[in-house]
């Protein structure tokens, strides 16, 4: 999915409507294109080093009690293609 933004003039920021697959034509100048996947992604966070960046992503949180407790997240999400230009 694209989302074109215009750079200059009375109308310029975020089109209303995504752009659709196929030729789309514009004035580099005036205006560009954010392009955004639309397919499922995931990111993670974890201890593992062979999973996402090489670093320990891993979040903690503290229990009432004073206890650390240490957990690996991982989300699932995608984009709407129709909600695309208010993400922006």
């Amino acid at each position: 999915m694209g989302i074109k933004v215009d750079l200059a003039g009375s109308q310029r920021g975020v089109e209303d409507l995504p752009i659709r697959t196929g030729w789309v034509f514009y004035n580099p100048a005036g205006s560009k294109v954010v392009e955004y996947p639309t397919f499922v992604q995931t990111a993670k966070w974890t201890h593992d080093l062979n999973e996402g960046r090489p670093i320990n992503e891993e979040l903690s949180f503290n229990t009432l009690q004073g206890l650390t407790v240490y957990g690996d997240i991982s989300l699932s999400y995608h984009l709407d293609p129709a909600k695309g230009p208010p993400f922006t």
